[in-house]
């Protein structure tokens, strides 16, 4: 089973993608079965709430899982706990594409609704690439994108916090 945890602490936003697995022989933790005690990370997100708009630091998932829809999976949940916490659906989603990482990332998150955001300011390295997108197209475009590409996985996808 996997489960993304999200959390908002201030002005701090995290979301964790972990696997959660069947032991072979469960064990009684605290009187309790201890079946689902294997846990895998599988990625990380984390951002900051800066008023109506969320600033997404980072999106990393882990190489083995990569193609999977678990990146669009924590930048989905960031979206929606950012709502909760008084992000409006009308702000803006702003994250600085790496290039370095991977020459296709920046028209990946166009597919998302993100765009070149040239008022974003200097960054720390030229490689970056500031983006933006509007919070209601992106988690609009990323919920239509998992349904499609990945409705077949077998890997059910809970939030909580």
């Amino acid at each position: 089973m996997i489960l993304i945890e999200t959390k908002v602490n201030g002005m701090n936003i995290t979301a964790n993608i972990r696997e959660h697995s069947k032991i072979a022989q469960p064990q009684t933790i605290s009187g309790r079965d201890g079946s689902f005690a294997r846990l895998k990370g599988i990625g990380a997100a984390s951002g900051t709430l800066d008023g109506e708009n969320l600033h997404v630091l980072r999106v990393d998932v882990d190489e083995a899982y990569q193609g999977r829809g678990f990146g669009l999976a924590l930048l989905q949940a960031l979206l929606q706990k950012a709502l909760q916490h008084g992000v409006s659906i009308d702000g803006t989603a702003f994250l600085i594409a790496d290039e370095q990482e991977t020459a296709g990332l920046q028209v990946y998150y166009a597919k998302m609704g993100f765009e070149d955001d040239p008022d974003y300011g200097a960054t720390d390295h030229k490689q970056q690439h500031p983006m933006k997108a509007k919070v209601s197209v992106a988690i609009t475009n990323i919920q239509n994108w998992r349904a499609t590409r990945y409705s077949r996985d077998p890997a059910h996808i809970v939030s909580f916090s």
